[in-house]
């Protein structure tokens, strides 16, 4: 996967009809760098995504950053549906650490 420089980006992938192939064999290229008109929150969760272990922040970035469906998703990183579930509950918990916020808001 191709990653844009900067702490203030995320990894996609899409199909691109030529360049670089995953591990699978797909094309790949990247997309998207996150828009710099975002407001401070915003940017304090991105921040935090950032702290995600890389499987984590990569499907957070594809679900919630490129707004992708779950089974998008798990095509994007060649894993199940439910691996992807588990793996944005595991991101969701640690994001609400790291941002502070309890199951009330």
């Amino acid at each position: 996967m191709i990653r844009q420089p900067g702490p203030l980006s995320w990894p996609s992938t899409w199909p691109s009809g030529g360049g670089k192939r995953d591990q699978r064999g797909r094309e790949l290229t990247t997309v998207r760098p996150l828009p710099a008109d975002l407001g401070a929150t915003d940017v304090d969760v991105w921040a935090a995504v950032a702290q995600l272990p890389p499987r984590e922040r990569e499907a957070v970035a594809l679900r919630y950053g490129s707004d992708l469906t779950e089974p998008a998703v798990a095509d994007a990183m060649g894993i199940t549906p439910g691996a992807v579930e588990a793996t944005l509950n595991r991101a969701r918990t640690k994001l609400r650490t790291l941002l502070g916020e309890t199951h009330d808001g």
